[in-house]
Formats: C-alpha cells, structure tokens, sequence
C-alpha cells in the first residue's frame, strides 16, 4: 500500500485559554503569533521538512518576517482554527500563508503572510529553501497570498522612552534564542505605555534581523502617531538591529 501524499495545507483548533486573555476577556495579540509558529511546525513535519528532520542535516529554518491583520480578537471560551499553507518560494524566502477563525460563529477573524529562510546551522548562511528541502515545498498556486511582498520596514529612531530587555531562559525557544512571538510582546508593551492604556493590532509586520541569545540585551522603542500607525525597533548597543516592527492599532 502507497503512502498517501502530504496535506497541502493543514488546519488545527487552538482553544483561548484563561492565561491567554487579558483584563477585556480578548486573546493577548502575540499568542497569535505562538498558533502560527506552532501550526507551520505541524505542516513541516508532515511534508518531512521539519526542524528535526532538516537540523540533521546540519540546516535550520528560522522565521524572518512576518506579517498579521487581525479583524477582531477571540475572547475566552472561543477556540480559534487555524488554516495554514505554504505559497511558493520567492528568491531565498518560503512563503506561508495563515487564516484564523473563530469556532463560535464560523466568522474569519484574520489572516497573515510569513517568510522563512534555511539556514546553514555552522556558518548560518542562507542556503535555497528548494534544495534544502528537497522540493518538498507545495507551490498552492490556486490559493491566496495575503501579503506578497514582505519588504525592509522603515528605520526607527530610539529616544530616552526606550525600555531594555534581556533575553531569560523563559524566552529561548528550540534553536536557541529568543523566541519571536516574544517581540510582538515586547512591541506591544511599549507601545501600551507610549498610549497610556490597552492597545490591540489590526496590523502588524516583524522583520526578524538579528538573534538574541541567552543573557543577550536591547533596547526597544519607537514611535504611536495620532492616526493609530506605529514604528517599533529593536538595538543593541552597537547599534545592530534586532528587529523591526510596522502596522496599526484598532
């Protein structure tokens, strides 16, 4: 009997838990990015070009940018279903695609672009994400690509308002450095003092520049503007950029 063919796309229900909400009973804004991680790991390893499977031939995928526009956030007792697929690879990006719904009324609360690059894990080049995983990447041609270009964000200019951060234990992921669900975290504390209250994104793109280690620390700021836009970076103290973060509040 033949294996049937990999899913081209996967789906999966993530209930809002208690310790995902905050004080207005809606799901924290960087869970969402938690579900997208966590499905696209799903989906690489049922096309066998998972973490595990490519770390042992001395490769690794890391997420580089990312983009989210969010309609409304699911509030406790919801249970948000994900749909993901990939979309093709465009130089030396894999591009996914992500849609959420809501299990309670079937409504689509959002959708969302990734990039992804492969790594070398010794010299950490880029390397093609074709070849490296093996041509084991569906195209999806017939499916929508929310965002297709996922290009450089504006420079940002950090004042006396930015806050540092170190990376702890709590926040190293599997290849070792902060996780990224983490900067949107962080971008929407900042921008949460910069308001003077809550703040939710209606959209929001990461580029994810620079790895911050265990015991590594930056500095993070930016900027709200009176319609709601904002810029949000990352730095160490060299000046390195970490990362980048654009979009709009509800």
């Amino acid at each position: 009997m033949e294996n049937s063919a990999p899913p081209l796309f996967i789906e999966r229900d993530y209930p809002v838990l208690l310790n995902q909400i905050g004080p207005d009973k809606a799901l924290r804004p960087h869970v969402v990015f938690d579900y997208m991680q966590d499905i696209a790991a799903q989906h690489a390893d049922l096309l066998k070009v998972g973490m595990s499977y490519l770390k042992e031939l001395g490769i690794i995928w890391i997420l580089s940018r990312i983009r989210l526009h969010m309609d409304r956030y699911p509030e406790s007792g919801d249970t948000v279903h994900v749909r993901t697929w990939p979309s093709g690879i465009r130089k030396l990006f894999a591009q996914r695609q992500y849609e959420l719904f809501s299990a309670l009324s079937g409504e689509r609360l959002g959708y969302g672009s990734s990039c992804w690059l492969t790594l070398d894990l010794k010299t950490l080049r880029p390397l093609n994400p074709a070849q490296a995983a093996g041509g084991r990447i569906p195209e999806n041609a017939d499916r929508p690509v929310f965002f297709p270009d996922l290009g450089k964000l504006p420079a940002v200019q950090l004042d006396e308002t930015a806050v540092t951060h170190t990376a702890e234990q709590s926040h190293i992921d599997y290849n070792n450095h902060m996780n990224n669900a983490f900067y949107a975290m962080f971008t929407q504390d900042f921008l949460a003092r910069k308001a003077g209250g809550l703040i939710r994104f209606k959209e929001i793109q990461i580029n994810f520049n620079h790895s911050v280690a265990f015991g590594g620390s930056f500095r993070c700021g930016g900027v709200l503007n009176d319609d709601h836009s904002f810029g949000v970076c990352g730095m160490l103290d060299d000046g390195t950029n970490v990362f980048s973060a654009a979009g709009s509040l509800m």
